[in-house]
């Protein structure tokens, strides 16, 4: 008796070329394997008939054969609890083209964001963020960054000489001699900026994050506070530790590559990429991180875990990726609501609780991504305003 709580997925590939009557023999095995799981998958497969019947979609140009070697089968995944697993790709480039394709398909065939007409006028798509940001500068003009932004041209003219400005980033030079004066690069949900501090060490930020520095640094430390998130490649500097602050804990490190989350009401972490670092905590309890570990920090409980980590999955953001390992739809939709700027609303609270595996392109529209999660049939989202309504 087949086990219903079990996702069959199944490469498109494997259905486009059915329809196309390119199967190999393994390739119909695993398709009539698939079809016999369940039911919904036999109407999938017949909308996906009437599809090409009607539109004649063809990929005549895809390398199918290259294609396959990078990608990932997806076999039987049993569940543990409320957990399903959808598309996750190994490869950038096929992950691309076959969500396009699945994608198109399923919106063509099945458009469930605005299939209500009333929730459809008054629907405003999220869109993906971008490179922006604002910088504070102590007792001057705030200068607002980014891609069009007026405050670039202008800011090349402004007192701060030494800074050297972009639509995509913020880079220090070496400041004249004079007062220190607090900085604070602030970026708004939907929002990404990069920043090259005067020691060199390079900063990627991450949305609705903000990191506070000083114009220059010490002779005798480099010392800096974040709210956030942000990605960090610190320049080796033996007389001067670089200090990180982050609410109630506090990184050293003399130079390496790693990670920091600190969102308000949630818990810190640290995820190394290569070098060490030393976390202090301000109950005392402090730990070294090794490349390849990660550090959990609890604020209420002031409890510190380490562990080891694929550290790709943590960076995957710098990198225009977003990389769900298991993670519940709460903590996937708050990463999406920070980069598309929306908020969320529960009709079912118990949603919340269903699991998902894979990666997507951070720049990829809305729909496209809410869709290839709505393919496992266990979420619903719909538009109403600038809002998004899960059920």
């Amino acid at each position: 008796m087949k086990n219903n709580n079990f996702i069959y997925s199944i490469d498109f590939e494997i259905i486009w070329k059915s329809l196309h009557t390119q199967l190999s023999k393994g390739e119909q095995a695993q398709l009539s394997a698939w079809l016999d799981e369940n039911k919904s998958h036999q109407t999938y497969y017949q909308k996906a008939e009437e599809f090409y019947a009607k539109e004649a979609l063809s990929i005549a140009s895809a390398n199918l054969t290259d294609l396959r070697k990078e990608m990932e089968p997806y076999y039987l995944t049993p569940p543990r609890g409320n957990r399903y697993k959808w598309i996750g790709y190994r490869s950038v480039a096929a992950a691309f083209l076959l969500m396009a394709l699945s994608v198109l398909l399923f919106v063509k065939m099945n458009n469930t964001l605005t299939d209500d007409p009333i929730l459809a006028q008054k629907a405003v798509e999220p869109i993906p963020g971008g490179q922006k940001a604002i910088l504070h500068i102590e007792g001057e003009e705030n200068i607002i960054l980014g891609k069009g932004s007026p405050s670039v041209q202008k800011s090349k003219n402004a007192t701060q000489s030494f800074l050297n400005i972009s639509s995509k980033s913020l880079t220090y030079g070496v400041p004249n001699e004079g007062p220190i004066k607090q900085h604070i690069l602030e970026t708004p949900r939907g929002g990404e900026f990069k920043l090259t501090l005067t020691d060199g060490t390079k900063v990627w930020i991450n949305a609705a994050s903000k990191l506070i520095y000083p114009s220059r640094f010490s002779k005798t430390e480099r010392v800096v506070t974040l709210e956030g998130e942000a990605y960090f490649e610190v320049t080796h500097d033996s007389k001067r530790p670089f200090i990180v602050h982050s609410g109630k804990q506090q990184i050293k490190v003399l130079g390496t590559s790693f990670n920091l989350t600190h969102y308000p009401n949630e818990a810190i972490t640290s995820t190394l990429v290569k070098g060490k670092i030393q976390i202090d905590t301000k109950k005392g309890s402090n730990t070294i991180l090794s490349s390849g570990e990660q550090a959990t920090y609890n604020q209420n409980n002031e409890s510190l875990e380490t562990k080891k980590v694929n550290t790709n999955h943590f960076t995957a953001w710098k990198d225009g990726l977003f990389y769900f390992n298991d993670e519940p739809l709460e903590e996937i939709m708050k990463a999406l609501s920070k980069w598309y700027d929306f908020d969320v609303i529960y009709k079912n609270e118990k949603i919340k609780d269903v699991r998902f595996t894979g990666t997507l392109k951070r720049y990829e529209s809305f729909k496209e991504v809410t869709n290839i999660i709505q393919m496992t049939g266990h979420v619903n989202f719909k538009l109403k305003g600038t809002k998004v309504i899960i059920e």
